[in-house]
């Protein structure tokens, strides 16, 4: 918390003096967790978090989240909700690691977290993400689909890739416009993909 603090006043300075054109730190949560409080006595008191640490969407939400999102942002999310990629991963996928034939992410080590062995990894692309990811390279990319080019590039520029705070701000968007039309109010970070994609696969493991 104290480093978003930091932050918020460098972007505020910079959002202020008009060398950026969006503060991303006002779409960053302060970080609420459970705390053990020692007083000067020694006692110790648990102070319980504020909310459920990892939130996740219900069916309902995620129907009406994609049907307000563009295609590049519905394909970014579906890709974290059905193949568990992270943040981190997903804006360093280049089309050289996406096999669409063999329906796999080829997730290269240097961009890996976790990934301290060198080797490369391999996330399956499942047929509700397959469809709308394959449309999405037809619009986006065409016959143009040089290996080097980034899955989820930065504007025009395919050279570059997109990136998170990009994508919060349109998350922001996004529910303030789903507040506006239905009166609903989402109280989720774009994390809550992974997080409700990683309890339907557990969920669906136990009754196997």
């Amino acid at each position: 918390n104290n480093r978003i603090g930091w932050f918020s006043g460098l972007f505020k300075y910079a959002f202020k003096n008009k060398l950026i054109g969006i503060n991303p730190i006002v779409y960053v949560d302060q970080i609420i967790e459970d705390k053990v409080i020692v007083n000067k006595d020694g006692d110790k008191t648990l102070k319980k978090r504020k909310e459920v640490r990892f939130n996740h969407f219900t069916d309902d939400e995620l129907e009406l989240v994609f049907s307000t999102f563009s295609l590049k942002y519905e394909v970014i999310s579906k890709s974290i909700l059905y193949s568990f990629i992270r943040f981190s991963e997903i804006f360093r996928l280049k089309l050289e690691y996406l096999d669409l034939e063999n329906r796999v992410f080829n997730i290269p080590a240097h961009i890996a977290k976790g990934q301290r062995d060198g080797t490369n990894a391999k996330v399956r692309i499942y047929p509700a993400l397959y469809s709308v990811l394959n449309n999405y390279i037809n619009e986006f990319f065409g016959d143009d689909q040089k290996p080097e080019y980034y899955l989820f590039y930065h504007l025009e520029d395919k050279n570059t890739p997109m990136t998170y705070s990009m994508f919060q701000h349109f998350f922001g968007m996004m529910k303030d416009q789903i507040f506006k039309e239905h009166q609903i109010i989402l109280n989720k970070t774009p994390y809550a993909f992974k997080h409700t994609g990683a309890r339907k696969f557990i969920n669906n493991a136990k009754k196997l």
